[in-house]
């Protein structure tokens, strides 16, 4: 029997298609089904683009999803720069930044210390927006060696199709530049100072001519302050000066 997915048949059932549509009725019982359908004209209109996406499954199993129009692309398009990201290191940078919170003078061990906006929106930045920033640019330039990266499957990310590079780019750029401007937001210089470091320091990590992950001792000093340091300045500069931070952080 041919193989055919239910997404694609209740897809059928709920819509009429136009003789332009890609998607070609494929089961002479799913016409049937249609005729025994009485949803409004309404409900129609609001499920014909999640289900047009759906419908056309005809060399795929049951848990696959065409992607022939434009909706599709849009979903496959989010999932691969979600994975770019590396979401399972979201968390990282935001509880550095909380660390830094705690250790000022005024911070999160102050009674009178509030979370402001420009805090928590810095914050959540550190999170999906620069991973995918970092990582973003990190994709891209190391796409001829990712390919025989057997770790490029999971934590370490995946091997992005240049026909993504573009649009990872452009999504860096404007992750960068919402990034900076919620820094200068706080009008604090160190840390506007820092909010750069981050962004500039993560873009020669990975692009060339700099590349500075392929030169020793560089890569391992450029690594710890994104990691680590940068963050954790970025924080403590909004609640104490930065010329005491704690000496011990320089080494961590």
């Amino acid at each position: 029997m041919t193989p055919w997915c239910p997404l694609g048949h209740l897809g059928y059932s709920f819509l009429k298609f136009e003789s332009h549509n890609k998607c070609e009725p494929y089961h002479d019982d799913v016409l049937d089904t249609y005729e025994r359908v009485s949803y409004s004209s309404d409900i129609q209109k609001h499920f014909s683009q999640f289900l047009n996406i759906c419908y056309n499954c005809k060399n795929l199993n049951e848990s696959q999803i065409c992607l022939n129009d434009g909706y599709g692309y849009m979903w496959q398009t989010f999932f691969v720069l979600l994975k770019t990201s590396r979401p399972l290191l979201w968390m990282v940078l935001p509880m550095i930044y909380c660390l830094g919170l705690v250790y000022g003078q005024n911070g999160l061990t102050d009674r009178f210390f509030r979370f402001t906006p420009v805090i928590l929106l810095q914050m959540f930045m550190l999170s999906f927006p620069i991973c995918f920033y970092i990582f973003g640019l990190n994709d891209v330039y190391d796409h001829s060696s990712d390919q025989i990266n057997p770790r490029k499957k999971g934590l370490e990310g995946i091997r992005l199709a240049t026909s993504y590079h573009g649009t990872v780019k452009i999504g860096s750029l404007i992750a960068g530049i919402v990034f900076l401007v919620i820094s200068m937001a706080t009008g604090n210089l160190g840390n506007i100072y820092f909010a750069i470091t981050i962004l500039c320091l993560a873009y020669v990590y990975s692009a060339p001519p700099w590349r500075l992950k392929t030169k020793a001792p560089f890569d391992v000093i450029s690594a710890g302050i994104l990691g680590f340091f940068a963050p954790f300045a970025l924080a403590y500069s909004l609640v104490d000066d930065l010329k005491t931070i704690p000496f011990q952080v320089y080494y961590f």
